[in-house]
């Protein structure tokens, strides 16, 4: 019988005469009729089989190996004495034996049916190859958010110049991919293929969902509180003004200063606009209803204004909201103003300013770093004197008066006659070769080592009482250094520095020689006062009746050092501390001592009667002395309500403005030339999760997948 014939077989009934399932009863009623009816069909095709009896080769599956029929055999059609049924409404109906000679190209597939019942219905088969999709799919995507959140962790740029497939250095993300594909064959496969997570819309929107679940926890931890205080600053940044938005709060009883995001104030800089600027930052974050207790900015009038300042206008929306000058701030401005008081002082800073140009440049710099080899001296650069960074004088005195030695070897190298320096380098040697020079570099040095070691703490101060403490010590070390001892030992550091490098002798016996000038009276009624300045006279109109010890003395130590104290009494007056003692006062437990603290805050519920009582008890429980470390331990929210409430408000209370300093270093180091042209949003997702890398390290790859996929339809199968 020819092949074709047998498939190509005319239909002996119409479509109508049959239907797909059948009874019972005319099943046995068609065995008969299939098998007389149907000419030079194959036995094997046709043969009435059992559904128990039936044996086919089967596969390690479970499955038949040759369930269907070949084109040389024809379709296989078994002649089964019951068909599976099915109930279709009210009736069990089964497979009919009629299609047989209606369609006798169709095939009944036991075995495969058979497999079906034990390995699930197509549609489980189906599910299953779609979890494993969507599987395959997730790990990849959460491999490719982990190189997103590593970059972002570390402040690392993400593309490259060019990012084509031929070019072997394409930008950290792509390389990073790349070392994955060649240890992980599947991401290898996701990564040839259309869609591979590495577009620059899917970085930004990776970036955007991780920089918003920082934010989120943020947020999350002030809403338990119920307060912050906000901290902000103002830089610029590649052509833009960027105002850093930063928020104080407490866990607990755990300080937490936390980055929020860069605000893009260029269009206005006025108060008007940084107080815009600071909702927009908090309302970002959720966080434009919670009240604001506190708020520390520098000293710039459109700051500080008690007008209409910032501060003011924030204050006119919470009355309670004290402004707080930032204290290293206000530190540095005594340090201003002290070093500006005496000639010598400001001279030699003005050296120091033309050593940093001169040894800037290349060949020079060359000369000073070989000269300090020669002579066995610990590599340090010259810093450059500014009145804005906190810890730069300091650092520019101590590098001088260290390498003092190679310096001057050098400048008497330069001032050889034909060198492109020689004027500058004569001029140079010539003023740090004078005893007024050297007294002033170590005077200096001695009070800006104290002075920065206080910054440093102001900087890391966890509470106002820490900075209150800060202050006085400062305060009470130079009061000590006014006495007669504290001079000679300086006198003595600066006799030997002469005898070392310099060779100078230093004559400590009076002067007695020449004519005796006027000595100028300072009026009467500014007995009492510091005269930094004088009309029509000079200094030096003593100088020849006193040994050079005493001049030094008057003229350049108790000048800077009673600056320092006077200023120090302006600017950390009682008046402005008076936040700072009612907070010791919390810390140590002094009932007597809060009263700043519940007048400010009196809407925050704390009963004044009950609070008292709770520090009364604290007091008999705790061991003295009664430290901030103490009470974090031993006080709990559920047994001493007022008091846990009013340690928050004093812990809450910002010293400094520096956690917005330090931001301006990660905002310089993201938002660099090279990457200049980068959106203003991103550029503030990736800070915050640079900045914030503790909170950026604990996000969830998986959860970060389950927001992506569940935003909008996605090209790939995440769900």
């Amino acid at each position: 019988m020819d092949i074709r014939s047998f498939f190509n077989k005319p239909a002996q009934k119409s479509v109508e005469d049959f239907d797909i399932y059948s009874t019972a009863a005319d099943t046995d009623a068609a065995i008969e009729a299939a098998n007389t009816s149907v000419p030079g069909t194959c036995s094997t095709s046709t043969a009435t089989v059992s559904a128990e009896t039936s044996a086919q080769p089967i596969a390690a599956s479970g499955c038949v190996v040759n369930d269907l029929g070949e084109k040389a055999t024809g379709p296989k059609q078994p002649l089964l004495s019951s068909f599976p049924k099915h109930q279709i409404g009210d009736i069990n109906r089964a497979f009919s034996l009629f299609y047989y000679h209606k369609f006798p190209w169709i095939e009944y597939i036991y075995q495969a049916w058979k497999c079906g019942r034990t390995s699930g219905s197509v549609a489980a088969q189906l599910s299953h190859s779609h979890q494993g999709t969507v599987q395959k799919n997730r790990e990849y995507m959460c491999k490719s958010v982990d190189i997103i959140k590593l970059l972002a962790k570390l402040g690392l740029p993400f593309r490259g110049h060019r990012e084509d497939a031929d070019v072997e250095t394409r930008g950290n993300y792509l390389s990073l991919c790349d070392l994955f594909s060649k240890y992980d064959p599947d991401f290898k496969s996701m990564q040839s293929k259309y869609f591979n997570c590495t577009s620059r819309d899917f970085q930004n929107e990776i970036i955007a969902l991780c920089a918003e679940l920082v934010r989120d926890e943020i947020a999350k931890k002030v809403h338990e509180t119920g307060f912050l205080a906000v901290i902000a600053d103002e830089a610029k940044s590649s052509k833009t003004e960027q105002l850093s938005v930063c928020i104080r709060y407490t866990v607990g009883l755990q300080i937490k200063e936390r980055f929020i995001c860069f605000v893009d104030c260029s269009n206005s800089r006025d108060a008007a606009g940084i107080v815009s600027g600071i909702k927009e930052g908090l309302q970002s974050c959720g966080l434009k209803d919670i009240p604001i207790i506190a708020q520390s900015y520098d000293g710039a009038s459109v700051m500080s204004g008690h007008l209409s300042g910032v501060q003011q206008r924030i204050r006119e929306e919470f009355p309670f909201a004290v402004y707080v000058h930032c204290m290293a701030h206000k530190l540095n401005l005594v340090l201003v103003e002290s070093c500006t008081v005496n000639r010598d002082i400001k001279t030699s800073l003005n050296v120091i300013d033309k050593l940093y140009s001169m040894f800037a440049e290349p060949s020079n710099h060359f000369r000073f770093l070989m000269m300090q080899k020669t002579l066995a001296l610990k590599p340090k650069e010259i810093v450059q004197p500014s009145e804005t960074r906190w810890a730069c004088k300091y650092r520019c005195v101590y590098a001088v008066k260290s390498q003092y030695s190679a310096i001057i070897r050098c400048l008497k190298e330069m001032e050889e006659e034909g060198e492109k320096w020689s004027v500058e380098a004569s001029g140079l040697y010539h003023h740090m070769t004078r005893l007024h020079f050297i007294t002033s570099i170590i005077i200096l040095e001695e009070v800006l080592r104290v002075v920065h070691v206080t910054h440093k703490r102001l900087q890391g101060a966890s509470t106002m009482a820490d900075a209150a403490s800060a202050v006085k010590s400062l305060r009470t070390h130079l009061q000590h250094c006014r006495e007669e001892s504290s001079w000679e030992a300086t006198w003595m550091q600066v006799k030997r520095f002469c005898e070392d490098f310099s060779g100078i002798c230093v004559d400590s016996s009076p002067q007695t020689g020449g004519k005796r000038k006027r000595t100028s009276r300072t009026p009467a009624g500014l007995s009492q006062y510091l005269v930094p300045t004088t009309l029509g006279q000079r200094d030096e109109n003593e100088t020849h009746w006193e040994s050079e010890s005493q001049t030094f003395k008057r003229q350049l130590y108790l000048p800077v050092l009673d600056t320092m104290l006077a200023e120090l009494d302006r600017r950390f007056s009682t008046d402005a501390m008076a936040l700072s003692v009612a907070c010791d006062a919390v810390f140590s437990c002094d009932k007597n001592g809060i009263g700043p603290l519940l007048s400010t805050y009196a809407s925050f519920k704390i009963h004044p009667q009950l609070v008292t009582a709770e520090m009364d008890l604290l007091k008999c429980t705790i061991p003295s002395p009664i430290t901030l470390e103490k009470l974090t331990n031993e006080v709990r929210k559920d047994q001493y309500p007022n008091f846990y409430r009013l340690l928050q408000l004093a812990l809450t209370l910002p010293v400094s403005s520096a956690a917005s300093e330090r931001s301006f270093s990660v905002m310089r180091s993201i938002r660099n030339w090279l990457r200049s042209a980068m959106a203003q949003d991103r550029f503030s997702d990736l800070s915050i999760l640079h900045i914030e890398s503790d909170l950026t390290a604990n996000l969830s790859a998986e959860k970060i997948v389950d927001i992506y996929a569940n935003r909008k339809k996605r090209r790939i199968l995440l769900h």
